[in-house]
């Protein structure tokens, strides 16, 4: 991958820190929506961020060139009027080369917003060089999202949310009530604070169902340009990948396939809503999987496919045959997989994998825009 400066790429930690003072220098008001613990030295996952709608296209263009301006490109991008995504890499293992961005307008269920991004913002507090929310607007973030997307509360964030809660009951009623209005907000708070987790996700429906209803039976001069705009965008979605792992054996193949579908979760890499893998026999059965219809539409809406090809392998070398948008590239990949099994582990193998494979997509998304 040739590089856009002559300086060695920046880490994610600077990459990071770099993206928070871009924003800051560009007037571009941000919070860091959740799990920033350790930032900027130490990720998990992705990084969510809140702007406001107007700010949403020159914050994309801002960190687009940020990234490049350090080292790093860009190897998929989402555009919607209301959330993008932003996948960065660079070629510097064995530092983490991957930094997932995504920009959301506040707390929303699709384009309606139970935690608005001008709300977050009026709230938000400086730490360590970057803005995260008030504490009972993060509760909210935490408690809403999980709900209305997943009717779920994880239990990692059970502890936190019944602490914040319990400690300001009446402030995080005030923030739900302005969606939920305070009937729903009272009664979600006495289940949190009580601990009534099961009583908590039955909420999820009813609450997704107040949202959604105020939403439509408000102004329609506010809610419809909207719902046409993220129609629009889904309709012209940019395409994930389908990758074939094919190794002579499946003692050498295998390692690699789970690591890289594992670094895929942990990277929080394309589209979360599709990501499959399947380890075939044959190539035919291989075929099938590329062509089957749910696996296409998954793909063709940004999400990807893992495709492991061990025991009717053509060549005795392993190679990573990477689709984008119908077309096929085959990647070398047989020092990745050898150092991978028997020098590095398995999860450098995985590592070396997808740097190979994010900053090919990278160079094409590159020569097609030129």
């Amino acid at each position: 991958m040739s590089k856009l400066t002559s300086h060695k790429p920046a880490t994610v930690s600077e990459l990071l820190t770099a993206i928070f003072e871009t924003l800051d220098r560009e007037s571009l008001p941000y919070v860091v929506m959740r799990n920033y613990e350790g930032y900027p030295e130490s990720l998990t996952g992705d990084v969510d961020l809140s702007l406001r709608a107007e700010d949403m296209p020159a914050a994309r263009d801002a960190l687009i060139d940020c990234a490049r301006s350090v080292g790093w490109d860009i190897f998929f991008e989402v555009k919607r009027p209301y959330v993008a995504y932003l996948g960065m890499c660079s070629s510097q293992y064995p530092e983490r080369s991957v930094l997932v961005v995504e920009l959301f307008c506040g707390g929303t269920l699709h384009w309606n917003a139970f935690l608005p991004a001008e709300d977050l913002i009026g709230g938000r507090q400086r730490l360590r060089g970057f803005w995260i929310p008030s504490p009972n607007h993060e509760t909210v973030l935490t408690l809403v999202h999980h709900l209305m997307w997943g009717s779920k509360v994880p239990p990692k964030y059970r502890e936190l949310v019944h602490s914040r809660v319990s400690a300001d009951p009446l402030g995080v009623t005030g923030v739900l009530a302005k969606k939920f209005g305070q009937s729903l907000a009272r009664e979600l708070v006495r289940s949190v604070v009580a601990q009534d987790w099961e009583r908590v996700i039955g909420m999820a429906k009813p609450m997704r169902q107040r949202l959604i209803s105020k939403t439509f039976t408000s102004n329609p001069a506010k809610w419809m340009p909207k719902a046409i705009l993220t129609i629009r965008a889904l309709r012209n979605r940019e395409p994930g990948i389908s990758l074939i792992i094919q190794a002579p054996s499946k003692e050498l193949g295998a390692p690699l396939l789970k690591g890289m579908f594992e670094l895929a979760d942990e990277w929080h890499l394309f589209n979360p809503c599709f990501r499959k893998s399947y380890s075939c026999d044959t190539l035919d059965e291989a075929e099938a999987q590329l062509r089957n219809q749910k696996n296409c539409q998954g793909v063709a809406a940004g999400g990807l496919l893992l495709i492991g090809l061990f025991d009717d392998c053509q060549t005795k070398d392993s190679q990573l045959v990477l689709r984008v948008d119908r077309e096929c590239f085959r990647l070398g990949a047989r020092s990745v997989t050898h150092a991978g099994s028997q020098e590095l582990g398995d999860h450098a193998s995985a590592h070396l994998a997808w740097e190979l494979v994010l900053t090919t997509c990278a160079e094409l998304r590159n020569s097609t825009q030129k």
